[in-house]
């Protein structure tokens, strides 16, 4: 769309290409797979996650039970990555633009 043309970013910027070691700890703790505190009980749960990404964070979720989430993303670039990659998930991961 315009408006994601408008806001794309130099390719050196776009940090949203990477899978960050913090999205693989998020989902382990959420899945219960982590040893430190007591995650919240996200199985069939909507949830919304800023900075998606690749979308890694809530692929995992969703093979692990969640019901929907809704992906945000700042960076034009890393948003169409995910669509494209999550388009086998669609209706359970809903890719969204968000520069904030």
């Amino acid at each position: 769309s315009e408006e994601l043309e408008k806001e794309e970013q130099d390719d050196d910027d776009d940090i949203g290409l990477v899978i960050w070691p913090s999205a693989r700890t998020m989902l382990r703790w959420l899945t219960g797979g982590a040893t430190v505190g007591s995650a919240p009980e996200v199985v069939g749960k909507t949830l919304l996650e800023l900075g998606a990404g690749t979308g890694f964070l809530a692929k995992g979720l969703i093979e692990a039970g969640v019901g929907r989430i809704f992906a945000f993303e700042g960076s034009a670039a890393a948003l169409e990555n995910m669509r494209k990659e999550m388009q086998a998930l669609e209706g359970h991961i809903c890719p969204m633009y968000w520069n904030w």
